[in-house]
C-alpha cells in the first residue's frame, strides 16, 4: 500500500461493495474532499439522507472504529498535503559528514517511490488511459503546474512523435484560459499536479469536464482536488526522506505509458516514426548540399 494513500482512494476503491446507503455517504465524502469529512456525523446523514449508525458502518468500512480516529487522519492527511521544503525533515543526514552514504540513501528512498508507485498502479485505469491515448480520433491536450510542467512537457513529445493532434497548454493562466474553448466533446484532458496543488489547475479540470471526453490526472497519493473531475487517476508516490518531493514516480508511470503505448499501437506508430525520420534525412541532405 503506498504510504500515507489518501482516504478518497480508499472510498473509491470500497465503493463498489457498499450498501446503497454506504454509496451515499461516500458520494457526500467525496462531493467536497477533504473538507466534506470534517463534518459532524449529523451533518454527514443529513446530507446523505441517511441514519448516523449508517455513517458509522461506513467509517468502519474505511478501517476505522472511532470517527474521531478517522477525523484525525483525515486531519493528516490535509497537513501532509500543504507540506512543502520549509515544513519537510531530512531524513537522509548531513551530506557533509558522508557524502557516499547521503547519496546510498538518497538512491535507495527513490527506488522505494518507484517500487511503492508501480504496486499500487490501478490496472483498470491504465488500460483506460492506453486507450484513451491510443485513438487518433481524439485530441490530447497536456497541462502541468509549476512543479510538474517540465513532466506534462516531456509526455507530449513522447505523444506528438506517436500521434498527431497532441498539444501542449503553456503559458500564464490568462493565457492558459484560452484553450479551454478550443476543447470538444471528443478530446482528452491530461493533467499533471502534486502537493500543493494549484488552484488554477483545479479550476481549469472543473471548467473542463464539461467540455471534453475525459480527464486523465496524473498526481501523488494523496490526490490533487482535481481528481474530483477526472475520469481516470493514477496516483504516485513524491515523498521522499528529502525536503523536496520527487517525481521519479511521475515520470516512471510516464514512460511506462508511453512504452506500453509504442507496443500496443506499433503497427501505426511505425509508418509515423519513419516518415519523421525521412523528413529529418531530406533537411539533413539539404543543409550538406548547400
Amino acid at each position: 500500500m503506498i504510504e500515507q494513500q489518501s482516504i478518497q482512494r480508499d472510498i473509491e476503491k470500497l465503493f463498489d461493495g457498499l450498501s446503497t446507503a454506504e454509496r451515499k455517504v461516500a458520494r457526500v465524502m467525496l462531493s467536497n474532499y477533504p473538507l466534506s469529512g470534517m463534518q459532524t456525523i449529523a451533518s454527514i446523514s443529513k446530507q446523505a439522507h441517511v441514519s448516523d449508525p449508517t455513517v458509522l458502518r461506513f467509517i468502519k468500512k474505511l478501517g476505522y472504529n472511532k470517527y474521531a480516529s478517522f477525523q484525525m487522519r483525515l486531519k493528516e492527511e490535509l497537513d501532509q498535503r500543504m507540506q512543502g521544503p520549509l515544513s519537510i525533515r531530512n531524513e537522509h543526514g548531513n551530506p557533509n559528514s558522508d557524502l557516499t552514504v547521503y547519496l546510498d540513501g538518497f538512491a535507495k528512498s527513490l527506488t522505494e517511490n518507484i517500487d511503492e508507485t508501480f504496486k499500487n498502479l490501478p490496472e483498470a485505469e491504465v488500460e483506460g488511459i492506453l486507450k484513451e491515448l491510443s485513438d487518433n480520433r481524439k485530441h490530447l491536450y497536456l497541462l502541468g503546474g509549476e512543479f510538474t510542467e517540465s513532466i506534462a512537457r516531456y509526455t507530449y513529445f513522447h505523444l506528438r512523435k506517436m500521434r498527431p493532434g497532441v498539444h501542449l497548454i503553456q503559458g500564464q493562466v490568462p493565457s492558459r484560459i484560452d484553450h479551454l474553448l478550443d476543447l470538444g466533446k471528443k478530446d482528452v484532458l491530461i493533467l499533471f499536479d502534486v502537493r500543493r496543488y494549484q488552484q488554477d489547475i483545479v479550476e481549469f479540470a472543473a471548467r473542463a469536464s464539461q467540455r471534453v471526453s475525459s480527464i486523465i490526472l496524473i498526481t501523488d497519493q494523496w490526490l490533487s482536488p482535481a481528481a474530483e473531475y477526472a475520469s481516470y487517476v493514477l496516483p504516485c508516490k513524491i515523498a521522499s526522506k528529502s525536503r523536496w518531493d520527487s517525481l521519479v514516480g511521475v515520470t516512471g508511470v510516464v514512460e511506462a505509458l508511453m512504452s506500453c503505448m509504442a507496443e500496443l499501437e506499433w503497427t501505426k506508430i511505425k509508418p509515423r516514426l519513419e516518415s519523421l525520420e525521412n523528413i529529418r534525412e531530406e533537411i539533413r541532405s539539404s543543409q550538406y548540399a548547400e
